[in-house]
C-alpha cells in the first residue's frame, strides 16, 4: 500500500508489482490490510468505518460511530475493533454487527489484539497499558511502566502489572509505588507488601495469557492486613559518625498488632529478618516470644564493612502479612578495609561409584569454568585474592561438599587427614567477598526436592535417595543461609536442576516462602540451573563440553557473543546462556550432532533444555563485570 502525492492511496500485488486498487484519501483515512490482505478497513471523515474488499474496491461494509481514532483487524480477521471517542466496539466482519463494547477508564492511544486474538492491548492517556478480554470485553490486567532513580547505564525498567482482583506481579522498586484499596478506602501507609501471601503472582503476565485467569485465594477485604511493627533500638548513632568495630551488637523491638474489628487476639509475630546492604545476615525463624505487652526485644552480632551498610528489618504475622521496614545506617571507617577474596568451588564428577552414571565432559567443565572465572577475574582486578578448590571425581562427596559450606560460613570443624590439603583454600568468607560455586554431575528431582549427587551417591533400603550420601536442596540453603557474604554465584549444570527454584507452592513469591529461591531472593544470590525441574542437561561430543557450560565459557567468557560491548556484567552472561542453550540443542538436532547426558532427547520444540536463572529483579549499583574484551 502506498500514497501519492494527489491524495490517492493504492494498494499493490508484490509479486507482479502491479497497481490492483486504487483509493482517493477522501474515500479512505489511514486503511490497515486484515491479516490475510483481503480486506482493507479505515475510518471516513473520522466518523464512519468503511471495510472493503482490497482488490475489487467493493464496499462490503459503511458504518458510522463516534468520531473514529483507529481500527484494528484481529488475528483471524473476524472481528474489527474500532477506536471512537469514548469506548472501544467490536464488530463482526463483514456484517457490522456489534459483538462488544469496552470503556476504559482513560482515553485509548493505541489497540492492537494479542497474536491469539484472546485480547486486545491499549494504551492510554494516563500513562497505562491495559489488557482486555475480547470474548468479554472484562478488564485482565492493567500494566504500568515507571521512573527509576539508578544509573543511566541501567537498561531494566521498573514495572507493575495488576489484576482486577489484587494479583501483582513487578520490580520491587515499583512495589513501593503502590497501594491497596479496600472496600472503596485507600491505605496509603499499608504498601504492596501486605498483600504478598494472598497477592502476590509472580509470571502473573505470561499466566493471564497462557491460559485461564489466576484468581486469588480470598477477597483483599477479607485479609486480615495487620502489619507487626519492628524498630531498632541500638546503637543510636548518626549514620556520618564512623565505626571503628568490625563487629557491631544491633537490638530490634518487634511488637504485634492488637485485636481489630473481625481478628481477636493480637495479630502474632514471626520470622523476623535483618539485611545488611539487601543481603540477609540474620533471621529468627518461627513464632518471636512476646511479653504480656505483646513486645519481644532480640539482639544480634552483625559486622561492618568500610563505607554505608543500610540495616532494613522486617517480620510478618502470623497471617504472613509483611511488616513495614525499619532501618538503620551506620557508616564503617577506612580501618574496616580488608581485602576482597574470590573463592571459586568447582565440582566436577565423571566417575560415580554406583555403575551406569559415569559422564564424560563434567570434570573438564568444571576446570574450565574454574579456570576461565580466575582468567577474568584476574585481568579485572576485581579481588585481591582468588582462592580456587577442586573437589573433582572421587574428591566430590556430600561430606566433602559440606565441608566447603562449613568452613566459608565459619564453622570450620575437625578435617580428617584427606581434606586437610584439599580444603587448605577455603576460609571464612566475609561481606566484601565473592562465592562461585559450580557443579557438573548428576542431578535428581525427586518428591518435590532437588539432590546433587555426588560421587558416594547412594540409595537406601527403599529405593530412595540416601541423604548422607547426597546433598539436597534443603542441605545447600541451610548450608548457605550461614555464609555472610557480598555475593553468591550458583551454576548447577545437571538434569532436572530448575527444581531448586521451586517452592513448595509453586505460586509463592520471595515473601516468606520456603526453598532455595526464598533465600536466593533474601541473600541476593544469582543461581543459574542448567535445565527446567523435567529435563535432562545434555553434553555433546563435538563441544567437548555440556551444552550450558559451552555457552557460558566458550561463548560467553572466550569470546565476546555474549556482551553488549567490551564487557560483560553477570546477569547479562547467565541471561545469554538461558537463551542460548536451547538455541545450540536445537542446532545440533537438526543434524549437526546427537546430544547425550542424561535421558534420550524427543525431537520436539519443547523437549529443548531450556536453563533457569534467579537473580534479584531490582540490579546492583555496582554490577560484577566477569569478561572484558
Amino acid at each position: 500500500m502506498s500514497g501519492d502525492m494527489d491524495g490517492a492511496v493504492n494498494v499493490w500485488d508484490l509479486k507482479t508489482g502491479t497497481a490492483i486498487q486504487s483509493f482517493k484519501s477522501s474515500d479512505l483515512a489511514s486503511p490497515v490490510f486484515s491479516p490475510d490482505s483481503r480486506l482493507l478497513a479505515a475510518a471516513e471523515d473520522d466518523d464512519v468505518v468503511y471495510i472493503v474488499n482490497a482488490r475489487t474496491g467493493s464496499v462490503l461494509l459503511r458504518r458510522k460511530f463516534d468520531a473514529v481514532y483507529g481500527v484494528a483487524f484481529s488475528p483471524d480477521g473476524r472481528s474489527l475493533a474500532v477506536h471512537q471517542q469514548k469506548s472501544i466496539v467490536l464488530i463482526e466482519v463483514p456484517s457490522g454487527k456489534i459483538l462488544r463494547e469496552i470503556a476504559p477508564p482513560a482515553q485509548t492511544a493505541n489497540l492492537r489484539f494479542t497474536p491469539d486474538g484472546r485480547a486486545l492491548l491499549t494504551s492510554d492517556s494516563d500513562g497505562l497499558m491495559r489488557l482486555w478480554d475480547a470474548g468479554t470485553g472484562e478488564l485482565t490486567l492493567t500494566l504500568a511502566a515507571m521512573e527509576r532513580n539508578v544509573d543511566t547505564y541501567q537498561e531494566d525498567t521498573s514495572w507493575l502489572v495488576v489484576s482486577p482482583e489484587g494479583l501483582f506481579d513487578g520490580s520491587p522498586e515499583a512495589w513501593g509505588k503502590v497501594s491497596f484499596r479496600f472496600n472503596g478506602k485507600t491505605f496509603d501507609h499499608s504498601p504492596v507488601e501486605i498483600g504478598f501471601k494472598t497477592f502476590f503472582w509472580p509470571g502473573l503476565l505470561a499466566d493471564v495469557m497462557s491460559g485461564p485467569r489466576p484468581k486469588p485465594a480470598e477477597e483483599i477485604s477479607r485479609v486480615d492486613r495487620r502489619q507487626v511493627r519492628v524498630a531498632f533500638i541500638s546503637p543510636d548513632r548518626s549514620p556520618d559518625a564512623p565505626v571503628d568495630t568490625r563487629q557491631v551488637k544491633i537490638r530490634l523491638r518487634v511488637t504485634e498488632a492488637g485485636p481489630a474489628p473481625g481478628f481477636p487476639g493480637g495479630s502474632g509475630a514471626r520470622d523476623l529478618r535483618v539485611f545488611r546492604n539487601g543481603s540477609l545476615v540474620k533471621i529468627w525463624r518461627g513464632d518471636l516470644t512476646l511479653d504480656q505487652g505483646g513486645t519481644a526485644v532480640v539482639d544480634a552480632d552483625v559486622l561492618l564493612t568500610e563505607g554505608e551498610n543500610q540495616f532494613v528489618a522486617y517480620a510478618f504475622s502470623k497471617a504472613d502479612i509483611k511488616s513495614l521496614d525499619a532501618t538503620l545506617e551506620l557508616a564503617g571507617s577506612k580501618a574496616l578495609h580488608r581485602p576482597k577474596t574470590a573463592y571459586i568451588i568447582a565440582v566436577g564428577l565423571n566417575r560415580y561409584l554406583r555403575p551406569g552414571l559415569d559422564l564424560k565432559y563434567a570434570v573438564s567443565d568444571a576446570r574450565d569454568f574454574a579456570e576461565q572465572i580466575a582468567r577474568q577475574q584476574t585481568a579485572l582486578a576485581n579481588y585481591d585474592a582468588i582462592k580456587t578448590t577442586w573437589l573433582l571425581d572421587t574428591d566430590a562427596t556430600a561430606e566433602n561438599l559440606r565441608a566447603v559450606l562449613a568452613r566459608l560460613a565459619g564453622r570450620p570443624g575437625a578435617l580428617s587427614p584427606a581434606q586437610t590439603p584439599l580444603l587448605k583454600n577455603v576460609d571464612r568468607a566475609h561481606p566484601e567477598d565473592t562465592i562461585f560455586i559450580y557443579f557438573a554431575g548428576h542431578g535428581a528431582a525427586v518428591a518435590g526436592r532437588f539432590y546433587l549427587l555426588t560421587h558416594d551417591f547412594a540409595v537406601d533400603g527403599r529405593g530412595a535417595v540416601d541423604p548422607a550420601h547426597a546433598v539436597s536442596d534443603e542441605d545447600l540453603g541451610a548450608l548457605l543461609a550461614d555464609i555472610d557474604v557480598g555475593r553468591v554465584v550458583l551454576v548447577i549444570d545437571a538434569c532436572q536442576s530448575g527444581q531448586v527454584l521451586e517452592a513448595e507452592e509453586k505460586r509463592r513469591g520471595p515473601m516468606n516462602s520456603k526453598g532455595l529461591a526464598q533465600l536466593a531472593y533474601e541473600k541476593g544470590m544469582y543461581i543459574l540451573a542448567a535445565s527446567q525441574a523435567y529435563q535432562a542437561a545434555l553434553e555433546a561430543a563435538q563441544l567437548g563440553h555440556g551444552f550450558l557450560t559451552y555457552a557460558l565459557i566458550e561463548e560467553g567468557l572466550k569470546s565476546p557473543a555474549a556482551a553488549r560491548g567490551k564487557s560483560l556484567d553477570l546477569r547479562t552472561w547467565l541471561d545469554f546462556a538461558t537463551t542460548r542453550v536451547p538455541q545450540l540443542q536445537s542446532a545440533f538436532l537438526s543434524g549437526l550432532g546427537e546430544p547425550a547426558r542424561g535421558v534420550a532427547v524427543t525431537r520436539t520444540a519443547y523437549s529443548l533444555q531450556r536453563p533457569r536463572v534467579f537473580y534479584r529483579r531490582e540490579p546492583e549499583p555496582h554490577p560484577l563485570i566477569v569478561a572484558v574484551f
